[in-house]
């Protein structure tokens, strides 16, 4: 089974890697390596675990359209804790 480029980026145990060589990456690194195109492309285990690592709940999400809306409120929620 293939592995999403950024679910891989994310999680190096899946047999991607970290661009930073740092294990396992921080919420900086989940930030910087993951944009709006990818969540598009992600799997809903992936959103869910993207969600997760970035602190937010996923119970209120039904379709998976409502995990990558919710994947893309934790990545700004985490683009706007980078900039603090």
């Amino acid at each position: 089974m293939a592995v999403c480029p950024a679910f891989a980026r994310v999680h190096p145990e899946s047999g991607g890697t970290n661009p930073n060589g740092v294990y396992p990456p921080d919420q900086n690194d989940i930030q910087s390596n993951v944009t709006s195109e990818m969540i598009d492309a992600m799997s809903v285990k992936e959103l869910r675990r993207f969600i997760h690592e970035a602190g937010l709940s996923d119970k209120d999400c039904i379709e998976k359209q409502d995990l990558q809306a919710k994947a893309r409120d934790a990545l700004s929620s985490l683009s706007s804790n980078k900039k603090e």
